[in-house]
């Protein structure tokens, strides 16, 4: 079975400046949907999934962000994509105390084989083939959990 470990930026015992701070979560989220960890100013914890990925965020937010020309940078605040509330929010730089990415989720719609037998096939994304370190024409395994759910792994050849 292969363990996919995502990259974590953990601040909790960091002595990273606020720019270095900054400019690792920015560089992260660019990339990723993520979960970024923090503190709330009334010093509740919260885990909020965002992005700053412009293929999943709004076309009209895009498209305001070019027209701004020369916008002052404020390293101590980091504005992202809320994913789950779907609207922009602001975190304090200094209050994020860890970063993971988000785990993935694949909508996977079964094909009937291009061999008229009436079998279905369901094909995997590459992402995905790519983060289990699995390869076209490799034997999976498939266990049913007795819960309703299956357990995939990849058979080990010889």
């Amino acid at each position: 079975m292969h363990t996919y470990i995502p990259p974590l930026l953990d601040f909790v015992d960091s002595t990273l400046s606020v720019e270095e701070r900054y400019q690792s979560v920015k560089s992260i989220l660019h990339e990723y949907e993520c979960i970024v960890s923090f503190t709330k100013v009334n010093g509740e914890s919260r885990d909020m999934y965002c992005t700053l990925r412009e293929d999943l965020m709004p076309v009209a937010n895009q498209l305001l962000k070019e027209d701004i020309v020369d916008i002052p940078k404020n390293i101590n605040v980091i504005t992202v994509w809320c994913d789950d509330i779907s609207a922009w929010r602001a975190i304090r730089t200094m209050n994020i105390t860890k970063v993971i990415l988000a785990p993935k989720k694949w909508t996977i719609t079964l094909e009937e084989a291009e061999d008229g037998s009436g079998d279905l096939v369901m094909p995997l994304p590459e992402d995905f083939l790519t983060i289990q370190g699995w390869k076209e024409g490799d034997t999976l395994n498939w266990e049913d959990n007795k819960d309703g759910s299956w357990t995939l792994s990849k058979v080990k050849s010889d």
